[in-house]
């Protein structure tokens, strides 16, 4: 026995009578027999069978490639024809509506066995291909949301970037403006007529200008990383330590006198 159950629409029952008895010597399971076409697909609604064979005729209500025509439209159950005894037109019709098989004579079960299987193969493969048609088509949808949201994404990248842009060209100008600055400072630094010192919190010395280098008889190159007491005269040097040590504590300028001792010059004035 063949895994298969079949629905019969014939014109007259007892066409559908014979034709059963075909079905069940070839093997399949009949689970229903129908003259109407209306009540042809209450069947299929109702038996969910696994084929419906269906006469090439003329009935009272839908011919045969209506009656297939809708149950394909509502279902996937695979169809065939049988066209022993259809006229011309009909015929036709039923050839350009795409059917799943179809059958000249039943009493043939070889024949009937592979108008069947091919019928169940060919809606099997029809209902793949729908499937895949309707995974692409979902694909394609989700890869549009994707490039959408690929698209705005760059077009934020694109706004992050003119940003990121303007900032750097404030910043290369700040950086000018603080380089000028700098030239500027330096040079009042190195050529002021008063002699300037930096030093660190240590006290040591980290610049020296021009005037102090002739001041103290050092090169500037030689004031640098030397602590500012060793200028200091050795009888304010207590108070100098004091001092310095005072201000960095208060965190704030102060201001007093101081003897240094100046150096012999070390090169001509």
């Amino acid at each position: 026995m063949i895994d298969a159950r079949v629905l019969v629409f014939a014109s007259e029952a007892r066409i559908g009578n014979k034709w059963g008895d075909y079905l069940q010597n070839a093997g399949y399971s009949v689970c229903g027999f129908v003259t109407s076409g209306i009540r042809a697909l209450e069947e299929v609604r109702e038996a969910r069978p696994d084929l419906v064979l269906i006469e090439l005729a003329e009935t009272g209500d839908l011919d045969g490639v209506e009656i297939a025509q809708q149950i394909r439209h509502c279902h996937t159950t695979p169809v065939v024809y049988v066209v022993e005894h259809a006229s011309d037109d009909l015929f036709e019709r039923a050839l350009a509506s795409n059917p799943d098989g179809y059958i000249f004579d039943l009493s043939r079960a070889r024949e009937l066995h592979a108008a069947i299987e091919l019928a169940r193969r060919n809606s099997h493969v029809r209902r793949e291909a729908g499937e895949q048609a309707e995974s692409l088509m979902q694909f394609n949808e989700e890869l549009q949301v994707a490039q959408e949201e690929l698209r705005q994404h760059v077009e934020e990248l694109q706004v992050v970037e003119e940003e990121l842009r303007a900032q750097n060209e404030e910043l290369l100008s700040a950086e000018e403006k603080l380089r000028v600055e700098r030239r500027r400072y330096l040079d009042l630094f190195e050529f002021a007529p008063d002699g300037y010192l930096v030093t660190d919190l240590q006290g040591f010395v980290l610049e020296a200008n021009h005037a102090a280098s002739l001041l103290l008889g050092l090169e500037e190159n030689a004031l640098v990383n030397k602590p500012l007491v060793l200028f200091v005269s050795s009888e304010d040097q207590d108070a100098f330590i004091a001092r310095t040590d005072g201000a960095v504590r208060a965190g704030e300028p102060v201001h007093w006198l101081s003897l240094i001792h100046i150096s012999a010059p070390t090169r001509p004035y």
